[in-house]
């Protein structure tokens, strides 16, 4: 639809002669209406790139869901590893303590000869790798509770003790039930599935590019130089 104010300049000696402006206003308006009967019929190029762009959206909703699983499996992997690491410094210790209780047993025995030398060195060696691998899992232990309560924003996590059972027993699925959640569930498919749908309609895009075009037009103009008509009849205007 469109709207136009046009202005007509008159002969100035007819303005004179019959007492009319040389200038006098006309009011257009028009309609136009263009529908599409083979090629872009029911609008679809019209809508096309609008319906390509929501696969678009839909897809970078589901992977951002995606990337925040990714993130909360991460986070619960780490505290995992902290109980995995709590437990492992619980074993040093008690594998230190062993080693050392051993060594003043061989002491003992070397003291009233009962073995060589070399025994002792044993023990000794053998209580300082487990003084290592405490030194070792203590390191690791401190550091991954420096970053957890960084990720987490608290500070009281250094000195906080995990809750897991490690040795807990859970019932899996089974193949059949794995199967059929991760084809109702699985995000990696669901963003497949949404690829191969918007490939489909660009397919459908490209095969209505190329029918022949055939629309049918309507179109409506009107004129009026004045709102009435007997008025625009005077030679006072």
């Amino acid at each position: 639809a469109s709207t136009a104010r046009s202005k007509f300049k008159l002969d100035p000696m007819l303005g004179q002669l019959y007492g009319i402006p040389d200038v006098f206003t006309q009011n257009t308006i028009s309609l136009g209406y263009i529908h599409p009967l083979l090629k872009n019929k029911s609008g679809f190029l019209d809508k096309l790139q609008f319906e390509l762009k929501n696969f678009d959206i839909n897809i970078s909703s589901i992977q951002a869901l995606e990337n925040k699983e990714t993130f909360l499996a991460e986070a619960m992997n780490k505290y995992i590893l902290w109980v995995l690491l709590e437990e492992q410094m619980k074993i040093s210790q008690d594998r230190l303590q062993f080693n050392k209780e051993e060594l003043q047993r061989t002491l003992k025995k070397r003291n009233a000869n009962l073995i060589d030398e070399v025994d002792v060195f044993r023990s000794k060696d053998a209580v300082r790798i487990s003084e290592l691998n405490l030194l070792q899992v203590k390191s690791q232990l401190k550091s991954l509770k420096a970053e957890l309560a960084v990720l987490l924003n608290e500070e009281t996590l250094t000195n906080a003790i995990p809750e897991f059972n490690l040795f807990s027993i859970f019932q899996l699925q089974t193949l059949e039930e794995s199967i059929q959640y991760l084809n109702h569930h699985s995000r990696i498919l669901t963003i497949i599935n949404e690829r191969i749908k918007q490939l489909e309609v660009v397919q459908n895009g490209y095969l209505e590019e190329g029918k022949p075009t055939l629309n049918a037009y309507a179109n409506l103009n009107t004129k009026k130089m004045d709102d009435d008509l007997a008025e625009s009849l005077k030679m006072d205007k």
